[in-house]
């Protein structure tokens, strides 16, 4: 079993390693300068060798990734260049969000996948989390869940 348990270990520590080298390569493959992006169409060449110098993009790929993957093994995701804020601070924030839809879906995947012929139970089983998305999305006002009504309350039809 522990042979196995190695076994199976190595294989996703090579699957890891392989999905991030693709990762990263091909997100270098996607056309367009990301410099360019960032400063607009009024860019001039030494603002550009400037941002690519401040953001590492003039040093070969290879050393880019493994800058990348020292910054990703260290929890520094980088700043956006949007809204300029952490990344890592966004996702922090999004995560409680997350968790709670991850949790209801699993719950309702589970009451749904495991029958039962219980008459008491069953309802049960689908009902939970129905309500709780429910109660999300009523009570926890500001939230990604609450958006679209906010969205929805600001449209008007001329």
């Amino acid at each position: 079993m522990a042979r196995y348990i190695t076994k199976r270990l190595v294989l996703l520590v090579i699957i890891i390693v392989f999905v991030s080298v693709a990762t990263f390569f091909l997100v270098h493959l996607l056309p367009g300068n990301p410099t360019d992006t960032i400063l607009g169409p009024n860019a001039t060449p030494q603002n550009v060798a400037t941002l690519n110098r401040e953001l590492g993009l003039n040093r070969p790929l290879w050393q880019q990734y493994f800058v990348w993957i020292g910054h990703l093994l260290t929890g520094h995701l980088g700043d956006s260049f949007i809204s300029h804020t952490s990344i890592s601070a966004t996702i922090r924030a999004a995560l409680p969000i997350d968790l709670e839809l991850i949790l209801i879906s699993q719950v309702l995947a589970f009451g749904i996948a495991i029958p039962t012929c219980d008459p008491f139970v069953a309802p049960l089983l689908y009902a939970i989390p129905v309500q709780l998305l429910a109660y999300h999305t009523a009570v926890v006002k500001g939230t990604d869940v609450d958006q679209p009504r906010n969205l929805a309350k600001s449209v008007t039809v001329e």
